[in-house]
């Protein structure tokens, strides 16, 4: 099991997607990626970034060349996601998943491929639980 990271606002997980699409990268090449969507200023940026350090969520060294630090993330994106899931699950829905997806579904309708997914990522859980109850 994960541990659960920290409370991130938008502008955080913005910033941290920046990293993941992009790779390591610097303050200004963030902000460049950025300011199609979110245009921020440089020290906006980097003020983010030491707050996200902070909360052990990326690490940075110093640039091979110039002045600038290179942050990378320290945990993959399935994971971030994952525990802001879990927190949202449980403020919002009281822990219980099943009215969450409801209200999921009912707010914006799947197409067909997605509910192909979905029966097959339902199909691979039963079985996993069929396995471990049989295993108990």
């Amino acid at each position: 099991m994960t541990r659960e990271l920290p409370n991130l606002g938008p502008a955080e997980l913005d910033v941290l997607r920046a990293i993941w699409e992009r790779g390591p990268s610097t303050t200004r090449q963030i902000r460049e990626w950025l300011a199609s969507h979110r245009p921020l200023a440089h020290a906006s940026v980097a003020t983010i970034l030491k707050r996200l350090h902070q909360k052990g969520l990326v690490k940075f060294r110093k640039a091979e060349h110039g002045k600038a630090f290179v942050y990378e993330t320290q945990h993959p994106p399935q994971h971030v996601r994952s525990s802001a899931v879990k927190r949202f699950v449980q403020r919002t829905f009281a822990g219980d998943t099943l009215s969450m997806f409801s209200a999921l579904v009912e707010s914006e309708p799947l197409s067909a491929d997605q509910i192909r997914e979905l029966r097959r990522m339902l199909n691979r859980l039963e079985a996993a639980t069929r396995n471990a109850s049989k295993r108990s």
